[in-house]
């Protein structure tokens, strides 16, 4: 569980110098799967952190909810 807040940390830390992020975003700076990053995008909406842009899959984007 520890380590999960640490990657969803690290994906809210990305909005720090962008608006947005994509799917690719997540796999490249946590180093993980398609399904790491996928299952950690689902988390963050659904504890209501990210709004998510288009349908999913890979162009969708996603923006940090204030």
């Amino acid at each position: 569980h520890a380590l999960m807040i640490v990657k969803l940390d690290a994906i809210l830390a990305l909005f720090e110098t962008r608006e947005h992020i994509m799917h690719k975003d997540v796999m490249d700076a946590l180093d993980c799967s398609s399904t790491t990053a996928t299952r950690l995008l689902t988390e963050l909406r659904h504890e209501g952190k990210l709004l998510l842009h288009g349908h999913g899959g890979n162009s969708a984007t996603y923006t940090k909810i204030s």
